[in-house]
């Protein structure tokens, strides 16, 4: 089998199955990635994709690899695939918009969360993503309604709570930024950004 290498990974594999199946590969890559063998799972994907496979699974995944990697380029050209082939699956739009995030295209972030909420209008994590992408924008205004509208679809959706905080701070509402990034805090107590913001809010209190 082409596109694994001789390795341990490739070893353990082969001694499971001669001849392991498409789905058995795609569980392998899911597992590599889960584990954070971000390597092995690209050898996996790129082996499905080599082989003609046209599950969506596969390029949605690849992309989420190929971005823990460093391959902005060719993450997002994943997506996009992925999105060719099952043009529903809200996942992929999101998945994407964090993509162009990275290459700093916050525009083409912003149109590609708006074409996920006309496929779903009650995804809660769409509308925090658009927050945080209307934040780097500027647009706080329209950014505070979206994530409100999250935090009322999900209201345990403690990055929406973390971003209107940011929000609040960037408009000079010191107070309701507190509050905001205290009930991140609830909903995710490990989460160090919302600390770190916290810190910041007393600082200039």
């Amino acid at each position: 089998m082409k596109g694994f290498g001789e390795n341990n990974n490739y070893k353990k594999i082969k001694k499971r199955s001669d001849n392991p199946s498409i789905e058995e590969i795609i569980n392998y890559a899911i597992n590599f990635q889960l584990k954070g063998n971000f390597e092995e799972a690209n050898k996996c994907y790129k082996y499905c994709i080599d082989n003609g496979i046209k599950d969506p699974r596969v390029f949605c995944n690849y992309g989420l690899v190929l971005l823990k990697l460093g391959d902005l380029k060719n993450a997002k050209l994943m997506m996009e695939k992925s999105i060719k082939i099952s043009p529903n699956d809200t996942l992929s739009y999101n998945n994407l918009s964090g993509i162009l995030q990275e290459l700093g295209k916050y525009n083409e972030a912003e149109v590609i969360l708006n074409k996920s909420l006309e496929i779903d209008k009650k995804n809660p994590i769409t509308y925090s993503n658009l927050g945080t992408v209307l934040i780097y924008q500027g647009k706080l205004d329209r950014a505070e309604s979206i994530l409100k509208k999250s935090v009322s679809l999900n209201p345990n959706e403690g990055n929406s709570y973390l971003s209107l905080g940011v929000v609040m701070r960037l408009l000079g509402k010191t107070k309701e930024a507190v509050e905001y990034t205290n009930k991140a805090i609830d909903i995710q107590p490990n989460n160090d950004a919302a600390y770190c913001n916290l810190g910041d809010l007393f600082r200039i209190s």
